[in-house]
């Protein structure tokens, strides 16, 4: 059986044990607690009997871990796992981004059902990540599937720092290819045009930033008095999407958003919302900001066409039409573009963010750029 013994000149004790083959091995207890190092001996004679499993291999791991730490070791399931990491970024991201978290973690966790979210991280391996994007394929893009996989990559990334497992199992796996990527829709003036006669004065506005600045909607619609000069003309912003990398967006007031903007009230204090009536809603869920916008879109008589319906593996409740919000964008680029204005100056004026366009970007001076935003067309309401 199992025994202990202390080399001269050392403090710890020294395991002794038979392993399975029948010869005897030594190990370093790394106590110098003789009940401890006792104990220590025992499991592992009693560990090489047995037959390994990665399970019964983990559970022996901890066992040592403890009785040579003397503390407990920190253990995660699947399923405690996803809650801590979802814990962590509500507390440092976005509502919005919490979201997307949300989401992906929801469709992970329905995938592998009660029983396995019971196990340890250990189980997930690279073939059952697979299994999971193979089967969101079949209601997303391979755009979405990407941005899931990319999401739990960060979740196990985050897991892997911190020693819990030792690689992270969504690295090998590769990410879906769009083939033949559906073109981008945009809107063309007259149905902007049609969308501003169908909203009501506030969402004009709206609609007014997301073509002539070319804003994201829960940018359109954060909008404070203190990010507009109307004596110089300009409006600055940082948008939400690459608030991490510091990059804030100038750009000059087109003639007509300026008109609209003289319009309204509430100019004499810089903290108050240009749209507050929009600014307390929340842009994604049923009752959403995005929803009202495609109902504008009915409202204003613009055929919409159907990207994905309804989605049980995802649980989105409502469908994906062609023309969003972020088609406003897609229709200023489009319209710079058929312009002439050079491809870095569109980008300048969007915001892009994409890191490596962005390091090349040439400086641009104010009448390049009030030049570009006046071939925009002038809208009429």
């Amino acid at each position: 059986m199992a025994s202990i013994w202390k080399p001269p000149g050392t403090k710890n004790w020294c395991a002794r044990f038979r392993g399975p083959d029948g010869i005897w091995r030594n190990k370093s207890t790394g106590t110098p607690d003789k009940t401890a190092a006792m104990k220590f001996a025992a499991e592992l004679e009693l560990f090489s009997k047995q037959n390994i499993t990665k399970e019964k291999l983990r559970r022996t791991l901890e066992t040592l871990a403890e009785i040579a730490t003397g503390a407990p070791v920190t253990k995660f399931t699947i399923d405690s796992w996803l809650s801590h990491w979802l814990e962590n970024k509500q507390r440092s991201c976005s509502a919005g981004t919490c979201i997307a978290y949300t989401a992906t973690v929801t469709s992970f966790r329905e995938f592998l059902g009660p029983d396995k979210l019971r196990r340890g991280l250990d189980f997930v391996e690279p073939s059952l990540i697979q299994q999971w994007l193979k089967t969101i394929e079949r209601e997303v893009t391979p755009v979405t599937a990407r941005n899931h996989l990319k999401r739990l990559t960060g979740a196990f990334a985050e897991a892997t720092r911190n020693r819990f497992i030792e690689h992270n199992p969504c690295i090998s796996v590769s990410s879906p290819k769009d083939r033949n990527p559906p073109e981008k829709p945009a809107f063309t003036t007259r149905q902007i045009e049609a969308l501003l006669k169908a909203a009501d004065n506030e969402w004009r506005g709206v609609i007014f930033a997301g073509f002539y600045l070319a804003l994201r909607l829960g940018d359109a619609v954060s909008l404070r008095w203190k990010n507009i000069d109307l004596g110089l003309g300009w409006i600055s912003v940082t948008p939400e999407k690459t608030r991490h990398l510091g990059k804030r967006a100038r750009i000059p007031i087109h003639p007509t958003f300026r008109d609209y903007l003289i319009s309204l009230g509430g100019q004499d204090d810089p903290e108050s919302f240009i749209f507050p009536n929009l600014a307390k809603k929340k842009v994604p869920g049923q009752s959403g900001l995005s929803r009202r916008f495609s109902e504008i879109v009915e409202k204003a008589g613009i055929e919409n066409s159907l990207l994905r319906p309804e989605s049980s593996v995802l649980k989105r409740s409502h469908k994906v039409r062609g023309l969003t919000f972020h088609s406003l964008r897609h229709s200023a680029a489009s319209h710079l573009a058929n312009e002439g204005v050079p491809e870095e100056v569109r980008m300048k004026i969007t915001a892009h963010s994409d890191r490596g366009v962005h390091s090349r970007y040439t400086h641009h001076d104010e009448r390049l750029l009030r030049e570009s935003i006046a071939k925009l067309p002038s809208l009429s309401r």
